[in-house]
């Protein structure tokens, strides 16, 4: 049987080396950077939601979509 806990009731160095182990395999990844476009209203919030901070903002010169990239990081501490 599958058992459901909420992920507030893990201790912060299981969630961080759950984390880590996640996105070892690229060395981007583990700098656990996220980027979106000005547009994305409801993804801007989400993600603030569950911890990322602002990083930077940078001017999108490359794709069609609407917005400026917005770079999201999420600091983690053991």
């Amino acid at each position: 049987m599958v058992e459901f806990k909420k992920i507030s009731g893990f201790s912060k160095v299981t969630l961080y080396n759950l984390l880590v182990d996640a996105y070892s395999f690229d060395v981007y990844c583990k700098k656990i950077i996220v980027t979106t476009n000005g547009i994305t209203l409801p993804i801007q919030i989400n993600y603030k939601s569950i911890g990322f901070i602002k990083l930077s903002e940078r001017i999108n010169n490359e794709i069609p979509f609407s917005g400026n990239y917005i770079d999201y990081e999420m600091v983690l501490k053991k």
